[in-house]
């Protein structure tokens, strides 16, 4: 084949596996902002400093099931042996493992992978352009934008109050891109099944259209901070998923992700990965649609 062609095969198919970018926000520390949300650059999407943003999502939709998770862990995550955030936290001075990006594809659960790195020094991940150490990624959505977002708020946020929620473990929500919550809870914590002194780490919001949590179809998944009452013998790197009027329950395990029960889940989004029959579509998609380039290319290559 013509160099040339089988550069541009090469390109169609990156061009078709592209991964999307991430929205961030930075635990406070090192100086980092608090509870701003960055996308990767970082660009500013949103700001204030009263709030510090414990968990956020734009809302998950994917009519067949969750198949991969992006997660971010604390400073003191060791993640299991063999996975990438044991590499990461045990790569020496330079690398921490609270900077980066994990991914877990539920076909093959047990470990993870590197899907972004803080400042971008590991080829093939997806660079984050912040510094490591000492910065730490606590929210993550695996999505770049949305007309919603919903937030959970640290328990020790000056604006907890301006928000319009009175715990850790209530969620916000905002249809005004750019401002921060200013609707009201979207779920109390009671409404939840959360405890006082719950405090809610990782958040992903599955809503039908509804002003508030109640609407069949709703489901809210999240994961708790060390600490929590709630957790009881469960992990801090567990997920739990709870449904209008029902009682949270255990969703994905933390053994599941690659990490140890001592570990914890900063935050965590759904990824919108293909099965792969799902797979096998879009490759024959881009097969057709790379191949019309082709064409088009000898077509070129003959006329001249």
């Amino acid at each position: 084949m013509d160099r040339s062609l089988m550069m541009a095969l090469v390109a169609c198919l990156l061009a078709a596996s592209t991964s999307p970018a991430a929205t961030i926000s930075l635990a406070p520390v090192g100086g980092a902002p608090p509870g701003d949300l960055l996308n990767p650059g970082p660009a500013l999407v949103l700001g204030g400093g009263l709030f510090n943003v414990d968990g956020f999502s734009y809302g998950f939709s994917a009519p067949f099931g969750v198949t991969s998770v992006l997660f971010t862990v604390d400073p003191a995550s060791v993640g299991a042996v063999g996975t990438a955030v044991a590499g990461q936290a045990g790569a020496g001075p330079g690398e921490t493992a609270a900077a980066d990006i994990f991914r877990t594809a539920l076909i093959a659960p047990g470990t993870n992978t590197l899907f972004a790195d803080g400042d971008g020094s590991v080829l093939g991940a997806v660079p984050l352009g912040i510094p490591e150490p000492p910065s730490d990624v606590d929210a993550v959505d695996g999505r770049f934008s949305g007309a919603r977002g919903f937030w959970s708020l640290d328990t020790a946020s000056l604006g907890l109050a301006l928000g319009g929620a009175t715990s850790g473990a209530d969620v916000l929500d905002d249809f005004l891109p750019g401002t921060y919550p200013d609707t009201g809870p979207y779920a109390t914590a009671a409404a939840l099944g959360l405890a006082m002194g719950d405090e809610i780490d990782g958040l992903e919001v599955v809503d039908v259209g509804g002003l508030g949590f109640g609407d069949i179809g709703d489901i809210l998944y999240f994961s708790l901070a060390p600490g929590s009452p709630s957790l009881g013998a469960f992990s801090p790197a567990d997920i739990f998923a709870v449904t209008p009027g029902g009682a949270p329950a255990l969703f994905i395990p933390h053994f599941d992700l690659g990490l140890m029960a001592t570990d914890n889940v900063n935050g965590f989004s759904f990824a919108a990965i293909p099965e792969p029959s799902s797979l096998a579509l879009l490759g024959l998609v881009a097969a057709g649609y790379c191949g019309v380039r082709l064409r088009r290319r000898r077509k070129q290559h003959a006329i001249s």
